[in-house]
């Protein structure tokens, strides 16, 4: 029953669904007592990422990446980078 909460929390082998994830640590809880520590961590994990996953996303974000959420693209309208030295061609000098 763990492993199928792990499968449905991750997307793994199934469509990700933390309801359904939730639904199976749960039943692995009830049915084995010995997983009760490693359902508690999985369900603390799962609670704090569903509710920080957001904040946690737009930190970390990248200027580019919140332009692809947005639909735009800025790979057009911004020039590259002026610290980038091109290759040297073989013969061109020391």
């Amino acid at each position: 029953m763990f492993n199928l909460g792990y499968m449905h929390e991750h997307g793994l082998g199934v469509k990700a669904d933390l309801h359904l994830a939730k639904r199976f640590y749960d039943m692995a809880s009830e049915t084995n007592p010995k997983a009760y520590f490693a359902v508690k961590l999985a369900l603390y994990k799962m609670f704090t990422l569903s509710r920080f996953g957001r904040v946690l996303a737009s930190m970390w974000s990248t200027p580019s990446d919140t332009s692809q959420r947005d639909g735009r693209s800025d790979s057009a309208s911004t020039p590259p980078p002026s610290d980038v030295v091109p290759p040297r061609q073989p013969g061109s000098g020391p």
